[in-house]
């Protein structure tokens, strides 16, 4: 060869070794960007670099092979088709058909695929040296190919380059369709994750997606990612066993074989004894089966709420996770549920319990002596919407100036009277006695784990001098009282100390109640007495 030849000729070659990386690092998905558009249009603009290309995809179908337990076809007569021009149309049929499947999955980057593309190198390598030591001592040999199966296979082989030049060359868009499997957007996939951790085992016919995504059917597998629904139930079962169960609208993303994450919305995790240990992270904390386990689990990310996980089968643990490290863990059983602050500096776990429990009742004056102030309770004259402070009403019975008051007899352990003053008067509120409408307001707080229909209220009272209406909230639900009748021995006196009984009931909110009692003043000194007893059924108490 000539200096002008070899000149030529340089050039070319390496363009041809240029190319030939670049098909090489496309076949092992290794390609950039860049070197992908670079690709295309080298394949667009030269015949012979399309043949090149389909000459590296037959070596892809060697190495394939070669990495293989158990051959599929002699390696031998491989490589003589590959070398001396023989074709044969499954071995090649193959061949294209994985180059394909790798430009489908050449998205797939992770470590471990990294790794496996640097060994097929190091193997393509190996086999490019063995085969040109064997084209020195190999004689021409001649491979007989029946026609039908010849033209067969010819047909085949031109239909699948030109779909593997079509696929190239084409540009991609929007309007293909999306891989029904979950997308990774989380990055918790622990290394030694497989590609499929979760198969979908049930979809409601009214499922829809935030995405709009089609193509899901039941049996599908799942890779690691986020499943994002606006409507419906599905169903998804975990490798290791675990089975939960979304209900839109919710925000789930499958983690592994074993694990998951609940962003938003609810799920209800059902685990068998081979998916001991199934976790399921939450905005604060960590959820982790501890032993067959149903629970239900509720979340928002985007609301920043408390997450509370609710469990009715086996046992679970709930961990506190802030700022990466986790905290005390709570062992929650059947019957039992817990929250978990968003930020994770708090857990509150508590047990149903449906008892039948007291409440603590505001009864007038009790725990309070003679001229003190009740804070719990207010007074409100005739329509005047001020409010005046209730004082006990409770002398000493020998005490001489509080003579005229000797029948308010009270109990500090039960209740007293209460009113304007502590000599019974209305001061300057209400010149000093005088007939008047008097409203003695007080709350009662039904606690939130109450079931606020089982409230039920028990009153004693005895009003000077008459009880004209209660009202719950506003709400008129008793009244008016008649006077309870004087006796023999204490004359009028008598009805201060007989009392009124009377039950309210199914009249109560949760939170707090304002009671209201109405009660008529005749003439000289004003006050109440008023005895509570409350009870309900406590749906539920907090563990310590």
């Amino acid at each position: 060869m000539s200096n002008e030849q070899s000149k030529q000729s340089g050039p070319d070659k390496r363009a041809v070794d240029e190319f030939t990386h670049r098909v090489m690092r496309y076949l092992d998905g290794l390609a950039s960007p860049e070197e992908f558009e670079l690709l295309k249009a080298e394949l667009n603009a030269s015949v012979g670099h399309r043949r090149r290309f389909v000459d590296l995809c037959q070596q892809a179908r060697t190495i394939s092979e070669a990495l293989k337990p158990i051959e599929l076809a002699d390696a031998g007569f491989i490589d003589d088709a590959l070398l001396w021009g023989g074709s044969e149309p499954d071995v090649l049929s193959e061949v294209i058909e994985q180059a394909l499947d790798a430009r489908r999955r050449h998205e797939i980057e992770d470590a471990a695929n990294k790794q496996l593309a640097e060994d097929l190198r190091d193997q393509r390598q190996r086999s490019r040296h063995a085969r040109r030591i064997a084209a020195q001592q190999r004689s021409t040999r001649v491979i007989l190919i029946p026609k039908p199966v010849a033209a067969l296979g010819v047909g085949l082989i031109a239909a699948l380059v030109m779909l593997a030049i079509y696929l190239i060359a084409t540009p991609s868009s929007d309007s293909s369709s999306p891989v029904p499997t979950a997308r990774v957007v989380t990055p918790r996939n622990l290394p030694g994750t497989p590609r499929y951790v979760a198969t979908l085992t049930g979809l409601s016919s009214d499922v829809v997606w935030a995405d709009r995504s089609e193509g899901w059917v039941v049996g599908m597998e799942l890779e690691v990612g986020e499943i994002h629904l606006t409507q419906g139930t599905l169903v998804v079962e975990l490798k290791d066993g675990a089975e939960v169960t979304l209900h839109a609208p919710v925000r789930f993303s499958v983690l592994g074989t074993n694990a998951s994450e609940l962003h938003a919305g609810m799920v209800y995790a059902e685990v068998p004894d081979s998916g001991h240990g199934f976790e399921v992270f939450v905005p604060g904390g960590v959820v982790t089966d501890w032993g067959s386990s149903v629970a239900m689990i509720t979340a928002d990310s985007e609301a920043r709420t408390d997450s509370h996980v609710v469990v009715s089968r086996g046992s679970v643990q709930l961990t506190p996770r802030r700022a990466g490290r986790r905290g005390e863990p709570v062992l929650l059983r059947r019957n039992q549920f817990a929250s978990v602050s968003s930020d994770g500096s708090a857990v509150r776990a508590f047990e149903n319990t449906n008892d039948e429990v007291q409440l603590a009742a505001p009864s007038s004056g009790q725990g309070y002596r003679h001229g003190e102030t009740d804070p719990r309770w207010r007074i409100r004259l005739n329509d005047d919407t001020e409010t005046h402070p209730a004082v006990v009403v409770a002398p000493e019975p020998d005490d001489t100036r509080y003579r005229h008051l000797h029948w308010w007899i009270g109990s500090p352990h039960c209740s007293q009277w209460i009113g304007l003053r502590a000599d019974g008067s209305g001061g300057e509120v209400m010149s000093g006695y005088g007939s008047s409408t008097l409203y003695y307001t007080t709350t009662l707080n039904i606690p939130e784990n109450f079931d606020a229909d089982s409230i039920v209220l028990g009153l004693k009272l005895i009003a000077d001098n008459q009880v004209i209406a209660i009202r719950v909230n506003g709400r008129r639900v008793a009244g008016p009282f008649d006077r309870p009748l004087p006796d023999r021995s204490g004359g009028d006196a008598a009805q201060y100390q007989r009392w009124i009984h009377h039950t309210l009931e199914s009249c109560f909110e949760p939170g707090d109640n304002t009671l209201e009692f109405e009660i008529l003043n005749d003439d000289g000194p004003a006050g109440v007495r008023i005895e509570m007893q409350c009870t309900g059924t406590q749906r539920f108490a907090e563990l310590d």
